[in-house]
């Protein structure tokens, strides 16, 4: 009977020693087949391509510097704080650009406003612009070949940032692909920036996708980006040559098995046009309300409306996302914005999305208002946030930052009907979710962008901005940023003891609430975080 058990027990060690090895082997060979992929892909042809720079031959590059030079070589630039306006500016560059079209975005979703988009850049490319199309690669995955139909046609290029390798066609393989790439799936190209001929830019928080432009039906993220023309304009071209040229921009004919070819794209072309100016679509309540309001002179580009000033473009460098550990802070574009807090006097409004702002921006943001600067902070509820893991991330830092005297505010889930419809363009949305990621320094200077104040914006993720040192775009940024934290679309922290409490105003008066209602799944998640962390990766 014993020996039978021992020679069982033997029998079971030497199965679990093979499975070891087995699964060590398959791994190891993973590893071997990934590996192989990444250097084909990082060895795939391309060809290097800057920004065109001939004021001759543009009619967009010629007006633009003509009206900087009336303004002794400044920026003009415009708030697109509404979502139609937003997608309206995207259409407007797509077809007037003569030269060259170039868009950068992390998240592209099917969807009204990203066909009619892709169908107006094919246009652009039938005319013979050039068009640079760079990705991240989350944007991409699962459907490769489908992004890689566009770059079929002669004047269009797609790219792909940091690309996961191997695997991306199958459940299995994308997830042993992440598995052995952590290091790169984590850090991605979070950058939004769309560049007609050197020009005319618009950069901000807003993606490709219905949600971003006022056109979903279950939720649209609130959200401001801005266009600009003059000086600031070549430097966001600069900045999407710097992405364009880097090693980890990939073209994406690397991750298909066959390259698409002209028949592809024939059908490609065909179904979107077709589908644009169908009788649903031409007559959908978000084009004929667009329609109205562009007949009434919307986004007019002329001299009025914009605001003049000096503004320069930040970008984290490329390499960033290379890093073994923690970026140096030389490739940080977060160290360029350090001075702004330096050098405020009265007040700063800060909008993010998503605010972990960690031991160092509590300190950072406590110092301010202990000298006397009025500082203001607006992010998402629980129940607003689109990402409840980051709310989790963010909660202990409330605590600290009220009891120094910063103002808190969290976007509620049903705003006022007057700031997201008038503001941010959402048409009858039953909720929004603040995407927004804007700062203003005394009224005076401005900063609009991708950048989020958490650790993923300043250290793993890439991201764009401008800044702008214009008082009347500032003094309009934080007229329109604080629409938001009225007290009929945030609530106001305060901290009563211990107890961080959440203020809101009905018809009879303002009155606080421990915890406003949100999901028990909701609940689960921030608390996931906010006890294990770890709060550097959100």
């Amino acid at each position: 009977m014993h020996s039978r058990r021992r020679c069982s027990r033997s029998s079971m060690a030497a199965t679990e020693v093979w499975r070891r090895r087995l699964v060590r082997l398959l791994g190891c060979a993973a590893m071997v087949l990934l590996a192989g992929c990444a250097t084909r892909a990082l060895d795939f042809p391309r060809t290097p391509s800057v920004a065109l720079d001939d004021p001759a031959a543009s009619t967009l590059l010629a007006q633009a510097r003509e009206a900087s030079a009336a303004h002794a070589g400044q920026s003009g630039m415009l708030l697109l704080d509404e979502g139609a306006e937003a997608f309206a500016a995207r259409a407007m560059m797509a077809m007037r650009a003569e030269r060259t079209l170039d868009v950068q975005s992390y998240i592209v979703h099917d969807g009204l406003t990203t066909r009619v988009l892709m169908q107006l850049v094919l246009a652009a490319a039938e005319r013979g612009v050039r068009v640079r199309i760079l990705l991240d690669d989350t944007a991409s995955r699962g459907n490769d070949f489908g992004v890689a139909t566009l770059s079929a046609h002669p004047n269009i290029e797609v790219r792909l940032f940091n690309p996961m390798y191997g695997g991306r066609r199958s459940v299995i393989g994308s997830s042993m692909a992440m598995l052995t790439q952590l290091n790169r799936l984590h850090r991605r190209m979070h950058n939004k920036l769309w560049v007609a001929d050197n020009a005319i830019a618009v950069t901000g928080g807003r993606n490709l996708g219905d949600e971003y432009f006022g056109a979903a039906r279950d939720i649209n993220f609130a959200d401001i980006d801005l266009l600009a023309l003059g000086p600031v304009a070549g430097e966001l071209s600069a900045s999407f040559d710097a992405y364009w040229n880097s090693p980890n921009a990939v073209p994406v004919e690397a991750f298909v098995t066959r390259r698409p070819d002209e028949d592809d794209l024939r059908r490609l072309r065909t179904r979107l046009q077709a589908w644009v100016a169908s009788d649903a679509v031409q007559s959908s309540d978000y084009l004929v309300r667009l329609r109205e309001r562009q007949g009434g002179g919307f986004l007019a580009l002329d001299d009025d409306s914009l605001s003049w000033g000096e503004a320069h473009a930040l970008w984290d460098d490329p390499a960033k996302v290379n890093a073994s550990g923690v970026p140096p802070d030389e490739q940080l574009l977060a160290t360029s914005l350090a001075p702004l807090f330096d050098d405020a006097r009265q007040a700063i409004t800060l909008v993010s999305a998503y605010f972990v702002p960690g031991d160092r921006g509590v300190r950072l943001l406590g110092d301010l208002a202990a000298r006397g600067v009025s500082v203001r902070v607006l992010t998402n509820s629980l129940q607003a946030t689109d990402v409840p893991f980051v709310y989790g991330a963010y909660v202990d830092s409330r605590e600290p930052l009220l009891a120094a005297g910063v103002g808190l505010y969290e976007l509620k889930p049903f705003s006022h009907e007057r700031t997201l419809r008038n503001r941010y363009g959402i048409w009858g949305s039953s909720g929004a979710s603040l995407h927004t990621k804007a700062m203003v320094f005394d009224r005076r200077v401005a900063f609009v962008g991708s950048f989020n104040l958490d650790p993923r914006s300043r250290l793993w993720n890439t991201e764009v901005g401008v800044i702008a040192r214009s008082e009347q775009l500032a003094a309009e940024l934080d007229d329109v940023l604080g629409e938001a934290f009225d007290p009929a679309s945030s609530y106001r922290l305060a901290l009563e003891g211990k107890v961080v409490r959440h203020y809101t105003r009905d018809a009879d008066g303002e009155f606080g609430v421990r915890r406003p209602k949100a999901s028990p799944w909701r609940r689960l998640q921030a608390w996931v975080v906010d006890t294990f962390g770890p709060d550097r990766m959100m």
